[in-house]
């Protein structure tokens, strides 16, 4: 009666509208929901249960990125006494949205940076040193053979998986760590089925025992999908018979840091490096776990002792400039950039060097601009990429961000990085239109995503 009696303008109209939605509400008429709510909302914009309505009533609808936003209001204008259901929702819809975002992203398999590779391909130090062999002796090998090697070396993977395929199906005979790589290149590429298929079959046919680093190659593939016992089970294969196999032993110590186990991991890594003491891997991963328990010094007596036994990488100077950085030892950091990049001038991990140097020295224009040329180096790395999306949240530039996102959208076949993506782009797309419409609230909204 109030409302046909023309209450828009009192103050009780809000009222009256949001309880009537309420009503709507538990006959479970959710549209009626929406438009009585935005009736509230137009006559007092910062009403909050209105808001928390609404917001149920878009979710139910599956319009989640009105839910999201009309929920994340709810969680700036409340600040800290948000009631923790509210809290819960917002985190879920996220969640639900970006997994709805994740089904929708096409995956297509490409060969990524050659550092993406190498990175693989030396933890594979016995492929590595098998590739090495097959290169010096290549006058003995099948032209095609050679050629295969040749492409390896020079990065050309989708070539060389072209040739090795031909390879393994045409001849009867060839050597087993054939198999392997093919498996490798196809794990490098992202194509885990096929590569999981391919070894599958190997191991099927093969004689025992097994070539361990079938079993390896798939135990890193279950890992990057999440599929922790999957990759045990695989990796326990391998120590069953080389107990102290340098490359399982790794792969058991990242397993315990994604459970945030470091201590665990720290033994294992240790324990590699002992066993491989010209071994770079083992160094980098043991820097990586003192990194994470800040322990910044031993992490840089790590890298000395690293750079004094084994070759002289971009990657281990990298990882020097990066301690030096935590420990404020600045004039050591750019020694160290500058031998990285004197190494390997094309590498954007050194330009993400430089983007740390100088933001801890506080030159963010020019940590912004190293950004910018890592992201340019190689486009399909994405890890430039991602942190120059953390620079745009932080400088508020949502429209950059969800550009940038966009790009490692394309650049990634990895499920865990796609969904994490996907959550940012669904908070960044919420604080571009936050921004846009309410910004004396951004601020209390990036306070409470930060947290």
């Amino acid at each position: 009666m109030a409302l046909r009696q023309g209450t828009d303008n009192c103050a009780d109209a809000a009222t009256i509208y949001s309880n009537r939605a309420a009503c709507h509400a538990m006959k479970k008429d959710w549209q009626n929901v929406v438009e009585d709510c935005s009736r509230a909302l137009d006559i007092n914009p910062r009403y909050e249960k209105a808001l928390e309505r609404r917001s149920k009533a878009y979710e139910m609808l599956k319009d989640y990125s009105n839910a999201i936003f009309d929920c994340g209001l709810v969680l700036a204008l409340c600040n800290e006494n948000c009631p923790n259901h509210v809290i819960q929702r917002f985190e879920g819809m996220i969640k639900i949205s970006a997994d709805i975002a994740q089904r929708k992203t096409p995956i297509v398999f490409a060969y990524p940076s050659k550092y993406v590779a190498n990175d693989i391909w030396e933890l594979l130090v016995d492929l590595k040193d098998f590739i090495n062999t097959c290169q010096k002796t290549a006058k003995n090998e099948p032209v095609s053979d050679a050629e295969m090697l040749e492409m390896l070396a020079n990065h050309k993977y989708e070539s060389a998986e072209v040739l090795i395929k031909k390879i393994i199906t045409d001849t009867t005979e060839y050597p087993p760590q054939y198999d392997q790589i093919y498996a490798c290149l196809l794990f490098i590429k992202g194509d885990f089925d096929s590569a999981l298929e391919h070894i599958n079959t190997t191991l099927k046919t093969c004689t025992d025992p097994a070539p361990p680093y079938l079993y390896i190659i798939s135990g890193l593939i279950k890992m990057e999908m999440e599929n922790i016992e999957g990759c045990l089970e695989d990796l326990n294969k391998v120590l069953q018979s080389d107990n102290d196999n340098a490359t399982c032993q790794l792969c058991l110590g990242d397993i315990y840091l994604m459970n945030s186990d470091v201590y665990t991991a720290q033994n294992f890594f240790l324990k590699v490096k002992e066993n491989n003491p010209t071994y770079a891997p083992a160094y980098i991963h043991l820097y990586r776990c003192y990194s994470l328990q800040l322990k910044h010094e031993d992490a840089l007596q790590v890298l000395k002792q690293a750079l004094k036994n084994c070759s002289r990488t971009a990657e281990l100077y990298f990882a020097l400039a990066d301690a030096c950085t935590s420990l404020n030892k600045f004039t050591e950091a750019l020694s160290a950039l500058n031998s990285a990049k004197s190494l390997d001038p094309d590498n954007p991990m050194v330009y993400l060097g430089f983007f740390a140097y100088e933001i801890a020295r506080n030159n963010k224009e020019k940590a912004f601009n190293y950004l910018n040329c890592a992201c340019d180096k190689d486009p399909l790395f994405i890890s430039p990429r991602m942190q120059l999306v953390q620079y745009n949240l932080i400088n508020r530039e949502y429209s950059q961000a969800v550009a940038n996102i966009d790009k490692c959208l394309q650049a990634t076949h990895k499920p865990a990085e796609i969904k994490s993506l996907c959550c940012t782009r669904e908070v960044a797309l919420l604080m571009q239109r936050m921004a846009a419409l309410y910004p004396d609230l951004v601020e209390a909204m990036s306070k409470i995503l930060g947290e």
